[in-house]
């Protein structure tokens, strides 16, 4: 399934605002207040781990969206900055060849990753 951060994003946004708490079968504001609780389907212990992911998945999720848009941006700005230095030295700038060898590998596997 392919998922779109900014949809997930949003779809966190929308949910009731964290912290949230769990008190081993049921999922809690901060303040305590019940916003549902577990099912028993698979014996205490399993409630009690599906409780505590979906607790923590309130403030982890949006906050590794975030990190993961950020890195992208990062990513997509290094490979400018990499083409426009590659541009440059295939049209006279000089440079150490130690670092074209460089700039080329780090283009192509940028390149590749593109293609995953």
């Amino acid at each position: 399934m392919q998922r779109d951060a900014e949809k997930d994003l949003v779809m966190c946004e929308r949910a009731t605002p964290g912290p949230w708490n769990n008190d081993h079968d049921q999922v809690t504001k901060e303040n305590g207040v019940p916003l549902f609780k577990a099912f028993r389907m698979r014996g205490d212990l399993q409630m009690r781990d599906d409780a505590r992911f979906i607790t923590e998945a309130r403030e982890a999720l949006p906050y590794w969206i975030k990190r993961a848009i950020a890195a992208e941006q990062h990513i997509e700005a290094a490979k400018s900055l990499i083409k426009s230095i590659i541009f440059a030295y295939d049209n006279g700038t000089t440079l150490p060849s130690s670092i074209v060898e460089e700039l080329y590998a780090v283009n192509r596997k940028l390149s590749d990753r593109e293609d995953e």
